[in-house]
């Protein structure tokens, strides 16, 4: 209990700080945070606000490599394989990502997520 106590609270914390950085001087640090905690949250849940708060903080600015992973499918009935995180996004994120997706069709390596790779790992 008291692990989770600090851990709440050193979630909180850093969200909050997320969001008070200013756009777009931060940018960049901005994204170093989204690599770094990219493969960590999509294992330990507890993280994922933290990646979401990032995304959300990016909005616009948010790379197209970041939109298409968002977008990747998975499987033979080709599901979403971010869905659960892309459901927490408001309308105009999620659109965000369905048209990088959409316009990413058309190019090989960004279909195959090559792209994304090197940027979130």
């Amino acid at each position: 209990e008291v692990h989770q106590k600090i851990a709440l609270a050193l979630r909180t914390a850093l969200e909050e700080e997320i969001r008070r950085l200013p756009l777009p001087r931060c940018r960049e640090q901005l994204l170093d945070l989204l690599r770094a905690c990219w493969v960590p949250s999509n294992t330990v849940l507890e993280l994922r606000p933290v990646l979401v708060r990032v995304i959300k903080r990016l909005g616009d600015s948010t790379p197209d490599a970041v939109l298409k992973r968002l977008a990747e499918r998975e499987g033979e009935n080709g599901d979403l394989k971010y869905g659960e995180l892309l459901s927490q996004f408001d309308i105009r994120m999620r659109r965000m990502v369905w048209e990088a997706d959409w316009e990413g069709s058309g190019d090989s390596s960004e279909v195959k997520g090559e792209g994304s790779r090197s940027l979130l790992g």
